[in-house]
């Protein structure tokens, strides 16, 4: 995870799960933060931080915020940018290899992990 991203979303917690009071007015405890990497501007990738709340209620019971669909892991790279890996692999057969060294040359970054990551992304896509 990096420390400065280019967008914050706060996703707040509105009611209790298990009471349905209003938590509106009750601070944060806590907040969980997971970013999500898409293409920026040429050679430079967008973050999203995705900042859930966490909320006590008076009853007890610990409430947090839902994230956005599709976001699971504290980083990950988007929609966009597995899209694109799929689509280089896939149509234009580029091994794994050389789609995490096109990503490393377009970005920068270290990819060292693209192929595990989206060689699932990879099956899911043929098979369905």
């Amino acid at each position: 995870m990096i420390k400065s991203q280019d967008y914050i979303e706060y996703l707040p917690v509105k009611e209790c799960n298990k009471c349905q009071a209003s938590l509106l007015d009750n601070e944060p405890v806590k907040y969980i933060e997971r970013q999500v990497f898409e293409p920026g501007r040429p050679g430079e990738f967008e973050v999203t931080a995705h900042r859930a709340e966490v909320k006590i209620c008076t009853c007890g019971c610990r409430n947090q915020a839902e994230f956005p669909e599709g976001v699971t892991a504290a980083a990950q790279y988007g929609s966009a940018t597995q899209a694109m890996a799929v689509y280089l692999n896939q149509y234009h057969f580029l091994p794994f290899k050389r789609v995490s060294e096109y990503f490393n040359t377009l970005y920068k970054r270290g990819f060292y992990r693209l192929a595990d990551h989206f060689r699932a992304s990879c099956l899911i896509f043929k098979y369905r």
